[in-house]
């Protein structure tokens, strides 16, 4: 993504399912250099795809999707594209992921973890910065790459569905509900070391007293946890602290993790399963003969199996973006130490040359009065309403003459990229007064207080049995799962991750509601019907 004076030509839609604030300078300079966003391209061409590249670019603070060239629908390409399709191609990049390319960037990003980033020199510590954007641009190649692999099996098994079944395909999906396991796994991964507290009448003390972030038993039965997960960001952005620079976010989740054990004797995977299990005998039953059940069975299987890779390749893109992070608040306080700026954390307000030639020659000059007319700007461009579509309507692309296979590959991939982004319906009836319509992302009704959190700052404020009530989620929100009854999100689609962890975690939850947000006072008492999209109060 690059910031822009002139719109590119095309149709742009803004994303605010990962990008629902305005972004900072740095952000936008490191992560998506001027030459375009370039990893759906690369995706796309590891299938050979004779469809339009998709890029983003950066209008004034915010992002949009769309694409920067035509479709390459030469001879060789829809020759290559046949061919991976004939060879199944996305089943060699899932096992990939699975053999190769996984263990080689968990190495990798252990080792960038392992780095002391306050002992580096400063040219030491612009090459680990480099290196770090040479890591995220990897991540985000392979999760864009997974995800068309991916797409594919969700895509297949849902039109068989559809067509065999009317299943909707909120219903679809719940049949892959506890196969991300990525999802779940930091939560779950606490509650094992909640185990170790609920036992043991001195650490349950040590737990609760006011002095427990600070505690060597608890920090000492925290530390593998935090390794794991307390460096990934929390956020689409640098801007916003990790788990690992917060220790009391850490022992009050940890505190949660415990109640959670104790009031919830079955376990929130349990009850995911038995649902899901329900689920595929009664659509199994309604299956005419065994040829179909059997064929059923085959697609359901390898729909389960890709699903798990959704979050998990997502999960190493925001490691290395906390990473980064990290490396970036490092340069700020050494500017800060010099007196250059007036905060570490004004460091997303510079700009990337600004930071470059302060590593390579020590040389910055003042930068506070360049902040300061910077950080004003960003928080113009957080107060604007910013247009939801740019650029001309886009026109359907004009696919090449190509075989019944390649076809139904390219339907199959279709239907789930269409879900990931699409809110609720926007021909649906208004609501009424007091209520509010969504995407059905994952079924159930349940009743309890709103809590309205705008950012990763205030995960504090959720308490056990909140409804939780937010722009959006990332990856990283996954850690308030386990205590949530449900979720409502403005933004997002039923294959969005607000949407996928809600399944994961077996709660009732409503995405792409636009205002829910807006909508209601924060502790209303709201009910969330996951099975209609609908949120009454």
């Amino acid at each position: 993504m690059a910031t822009v004076e002139a719109i590119p030509a095309g149709t742009w839609q803004r994303d605010p399912s990962h990008y629902p604030v305005a972004l900072t300078p740095l952000y936008i300079e490191l992560r998506f250099p001027a030459g375009g966003w370039t990893v759906m391209k690369a995706a796309g061409h590891a299938f050979s795809l004779p469809l339009p590249s998709r890029s983003a670019i950066a209008v004034d603070g915010w992002e949009y999707f769309g694409t920067l060239d035509d479709a390459d629908t030469s001879p060789a390409r829809v020759a290559a594209f046949e061919e991976n399709v004939r060879n199944r191609l996305e089943a060699t990049v899932l096992q990939r992921w699975h053999t190769e390319r996984r263990p080689a960037e968990l190495a990798w990003l252990q080792r960038l973890q392992a780095v002391d980033r306050a002992a580096l020199t400063n040219a030491e510590l612009l090459e680990h910065s480099h290196e770090l954007s040479d890591c995220q641009y990897q991540a985000h190649t392979t999760h864009f790459t997974d995800g068309h692999a991916g797409s594919v099996y969700a895509g297949r098994l849902a039109l068989f569905c559809q067509a065999e079944l009317g299943v909707t395909p909120p219903e679809v999906l719940q049949l892959l509900a506890g196969f991300s396991t990525a999802t779940r796994e930091p939560a779950a991964k606490l509650e094992a070391v909640a185990a170790r507290i609920i036992g043991d009448p001195d650490l349950r003390a040590a737990l609760h007293a006011p002095d427990a972030a600070s505690d060597p038993r608890l920090t000492g039965l925290l530390a593998p946890w935090v390794e794991a997960y307390g460096y990934r960001s929390t956020a689409f952005e640098f801007n916003v602290p990790t788990l690992v620079e917060q220790p009391e976010e850490q022992v009050r989740l940890l505190r949660e993790a415990v109640a959670r054990i104790e009031s919830d004797p079955v376990g929130i995977d349990a009850r995911v399963r038995s649902a899901r299990q329900a689920a595929i005998a009664a659509l199994r039953e309604r299956l005419p003969d065994e040829a179909k059940r059997m064929l059923f069975d085959g697609l359901l299987a390898e729909a389960q199996a890709a699903y798990q890779v959704r979050d998990d390749d997502e999960s190493f893109s925001r490691w290395a973006t906390g990473l980064q992070r990290l490396a970036l608040l490092e340069v700020g306080k050494r500017l800060a130490a010099q007196d250059r700026l007036d905060d570490p954390e004004k460091i997303w307000y510079l700009r990337l040359a600004e930071v470059e030639e302060f590593l390579t020659s020590g040389s910055a000059g003042d930068l506070c009065p360049r902040v300061a007319e910077r950080q004003a700007e960003h928080h113009r461009q957080q107060a604007t309403v910013p247009p939801e579509r740019l650029g001309l309507p886009a026109m359907p692309p004009k696919l090449p003459r190509l075989s019944d296979a390649a076809m139904a590959w390219l339907r199959a991939a279709a239907w789930s990229r269409d879900f990931v982004f699409t809110p609720a319906d926007s021909g649906a009836e208004p609501p009424a007064a007091g209520a509010l319509h969504g995407a059905a992302a994952a079924r159930g009704v349940y009743r309890g207080p709103a809590r309205i959190v705008l950012s990763e700052e205030e995960f504090d404020r959720v308490q056990p049995g909140d409804v939780l009530v937010c722009p959006v989620t990332t990856p990283s929100w996954n850690v308030l799962f386990g205590s949530v009854g449900a979720l409502v999100t403005n933004e997002g689609g039923i294959l969005s991750h607000p949407a996928i962890i809600a399944r994961e975690f077996g709660i009732p939850a409503v995405v792409g509601t636009r205002t829910a947000t807006d909508s209601f006072p924060d502790g209303a008492i709201v009910e969330v019907d996951g099975d209609a999209g609908a949120v009454r109060w």
